[in-house]
């Protein structure tokens, strides 16, 4: 994830970026192939041929020509896993080995419910309490299971980290 923006040249390779977050791809001799270009900061991982990207309240499957194979979003923009706050702190993704995404983010202290995909995130109307949650999709998109995680917002929370391992056990 690369910050630029306007007219961009990668050596022999001018291209002009619509936002300032780039996904960039290169071959595997580095020759520039293709990007994307995103309005937020965008957190990613990539599984076999599958590159999941998630950025505001938005997570994202491409195949390695950046065509997207599913995208999901909030029902609200209360929820992100990006660009978060003054500390512009980001979420977290990672592919576990059987395919499933896990997702951490932010809830921006607004409290409510957020549906993604066909799950309902409950957060606190706590004032001043952002919240964390971790959510777990199967690789067609579906969502499976969310948590969130009232905090009392220290900056140290602002950078959860997700892990799976072999088991898929988060």
């Amino acid at each position: 994830n690369v910050y630029i923006q306007g007219k961009t040249m990668m050596e022999d390779t001018a291209y002009n970026a619509t936002y300032d977050h780039q996904v960039i791809q290169f071959d595997s001799s580095s020759n520039f192939l293709r990007y994307i270009s995103m309005d937020e900061a965008t957190v990613m991982d990539v599984m076999d041929y599958d590159i999941y990207l998630a950025h505001r309240a938005t997570i994202q499957k491409y195949d390695t020509s950046f065509h997207v194979k599913w995208s999901l979003t909030g029902s609200s923009n209360r929820m992100t896993f990006s660009n978060y706050g003054p500390q512009g702190s980001n979420g977290s993704i990672m592919v576990g080995n059987n395919g499933h995404l896990v997702a951490s983010g932010f809830e921006n202290n607004a409290g409510g419910k957020v549906t993604f995909g066909t799950v309902k995130i409950n957060f606190s109307s706590a004032a001043s309490s952002d919240e964390l949650f971790v959510m777990e999709m199967d690789t067609s998109g579906t969502t499976l299971w969310a948590h969130t995680l009232d905090s009392a917002s220290t900056v140290q929370e602002l950078y959860p980290h997700v892990a799976v391992d072999d088991s898929g056990n988060v």
